[in-house]
């Protein structure tokens, strides 16, 4: 193959006796002949004893291919003349079926590139730079101003090259697919509230849309109550939301973006839930299967009315009354809901409380009970539910206990919180175990030589 001048070709002879000589027919007469132009040669090679034999070999030009990769600003797969080449972009040239002939370059300074090979099939593939998106194909109909390469795989079809051909009209365009940026998110509205817990408000709407960048718009809506953080809310790609009944006052707002790029965000929303009719229900979280809980209706006003729905599996399904003691007889988790009418106003509040028949929770002894008497070792526990301050333990009948006793405390999910070594004797004990520990439901364990007791307690601040 040559381009210009610069073919090459040599012949190698075997056999006969001897010495051989050389005859090419453009008269040359050494083994190997240069500066050759394309065309068919041939030589003669003869021995010392006048025996010859004759070959001959074409010499066919080199085909190029190549062109442009370029930045489309505008995405629409047209080279644009303000739109400039991509520099240092990864280019390889596959042959259909010989890999020896596949070659590698980068694009030059200008966005430009180049191959030299011999004809046959080949495909074209590119890298563009990351994060960026092929432009779209065949966009002009003209190969000499559109993107030649698949959007996905980034490579062109098959291309066939014939000796000497020149095809300098293979182009790939990619662009940047979040540039442009979103210049305004948007406005949303409104400002509004309910009039209690678990009552639904008004749809939020878009007033003013999304503008600026180019691509697919995408939508993430975002909430955060009084004291916390914002947090996303799953599948609501949506232009409005509708939200869901609410429970807190609560802070909406809405993010935008394009495709896959950064969001930004809109003005923010406020909900208030307000309290004409509240639904507070205090009752604890995680009980033991088939022991008796209270559960308590808070800030009734004298003219409210009230409705319990504790579901199936409780003891009590439904009630009217402000205080409720219930038993759930299988474990599970459980939603029980208070309705509350007042003021023209109906609230809603729901409740979760997990029923578990856990050994580490519920094994040993009755728990719920302040006052254990096992063997004639009496433990009492008090205050209980406690509003978080000291916990006071009573301990009678230790009688001829020599050992220390071990206090343990295990929260809801069995874990050791705080644990300690006492003597043996009758008194009381102040306890400041849980002065820093959340609400909820906490075990103490008492062990004493063989005797062991449990007592259940609530923290309730």
């Amino acid at each position: 193959p040559t381009t210009g001048d610069n073919g090459a070709l040599t012949v190698t002879a075997t056999g006969g006796t001897g010495a051989y000589t050389y005859q090419w027919s453009n008269d040359s007469t050494s083994a190997s002949i240069t500066g050759l132009s394309d065309g068919v040669y041939s030589v003669t090679v003869t021995d010392e004893n006048g025996c010859t034999t004759v070959c001959s070999a074409e010499l066919q030009p080199f085909a190029t291919i190549g062109d442009f990769v370029w930045d489309d600003r505008n995405r629409d797969g047209i080279q644009d003349p303000d739109e400039p080449g991509l520099a240092n972009r990864f280019v390889s040239l596959t042959h259909a079926t010989d890999a020896s002939l596949n070659q590698s370059t980068v694009t030059d300074a200008d966005g430009g590139y180049l191959f030299h090979t011999i004809a046959g099939d080949y495909t074209l593939t590119f890298v563009g730079p990351s994060g960026y998106a092929a432009s779209p194909r065949d966009a002009a109909g003209d190969d000499a101003l559109d993107s030649d390469i698949d959007p996905d795989t980034r490579t062109t079809d098959v291309i066939t090259l014939t000796p000497g051909e020149e095809n300098l009209d293979v182009d790939a365009g990619f662009f940047d697919p979040c540039f442009p940026p979103i210049s305004n998110p948007g406005v949303i509205g409104f400002d509004g509230s309910v009039c209690g817990p678990g009552n639904v408000p008004e749809m939020i709407v878009e007033l003013v849309p999304a503008s600026g960048g180019a691509g697919e718009l995408n939508y993430l809506w975002m909430f955060r109550l009084e004291n916390g953080g914002w947090q996303p809310i799953p599948g609501t790609n949506t232009i409005d939301y509708q939200p869901d009944p609410l429970f807190e006052s609560t802070y909406f707002t809405r993010c935008v973006r394009r495709d896959e790029c950064i969001y930004f965000e809109s003005n923010v929303v406020f909900i208030e839930v307000g309290d004409d009719a509240t639904a507070d229900i205090v009752a604890p979280s995680i009980i033991c299967e088939g022991d008796v809980v209270t559960f308590i209706a808070e800030n009734l006003s004298p003219s409210a009315t009230i409705s319990w729905d504790f579901g199936i599996g409780a003891s009590i399904q439904t009630s009217t009354d402000p205080v409720v003691e219930v038993s759930f007889n299988s474990f599970g988790s459980f939603e029980v809901s208070l309705t509350v009418s007042d003021n023209g106003c109906t609230a809603m509040n729901i409740h979760e409380i997990n029923v578990t028949n856990n050994p580490a929770i519920c094994g040993g002894n009755r728990f719920g009970t302040d006052l254990l008497t096992t063997d004639g070792l009496e433990t009492e526990v008090y205050p209980n539910p406690n509003n978080g301050q000291s916990v006071w333990l009573e301990l009678r009948g230790v009688g001829e206990l020599t050992e220390d006793m071990q206090l343990q405390f295990f929260d809801a999910r069995g874990r050791v919180v705080a644990q300690r070594r006492i003597l043996a004797a009758d008194g009381q004990l102040q306890l400041d175990d849980l002065i820093n520990e959340p609400n909820g439901v906490y075990l103490l364990r008492i062990a004493a030589g063989d005797e062991v007791q449990t007592h259940r307690l609530i923290i309730r601040r």
